[in-house]
């Protein structure tokens, strides 16, 4: 939950794989946390930037796969034709108090998405 008034820094990027465009992230941050994000460059892994400059270990997160149609803003961006469809890899990425991080949103291509993972206990 977002408590009232708080601040929210939003960026955007596109991830390419083969120099093919691959998806679209979308994510969220507390501005409280991450003051001056907006100066930095995010063109690199977020999870160890954070940790590095920042000092915010992220420790778990929470996803979720979907397929969706997907908004003609995000269709576009990855040089497909409206109206399409692909996955939608929803985020929250937490630390070790079970706090936010980043909420973010992942629109993949259906025909360059491939995840895999390895679940332990």
């Amino acid at each position: 939950m977002v408590p009232p008034d708080s601040e929210i820094h939003k960026y955007s990027r596109i991830c390419r794989l083969s120099n093919k465009l691959a998806f679209v992230e979308e994510e969220f941050v507390f501005a409280e946390r991450f003051p001056d994000l907006q100066s930095r460059n995010l063109e690199r892994p977020l999870i160890p930037f954070f940790e590095d400059v920042y000092g915010i270990r992220a420790t778990h997160s929470r996803i979720a796969i979907t397929m969706i149609g997907f908004p003609e803003h995000i269709a576009k961006t990855l040089e497909l034709t409206p109206p399409c469809a692909g996955l939608l890899l929803e985020q929250t990425v937490l630390d070790v108090q079970d706090k936010p991080i980043s909420v973010g949103h992942q629109y993949w291509r259906g025909d360059v998405a491939h995840f895999s993972g390895t679940i332990m206990r």
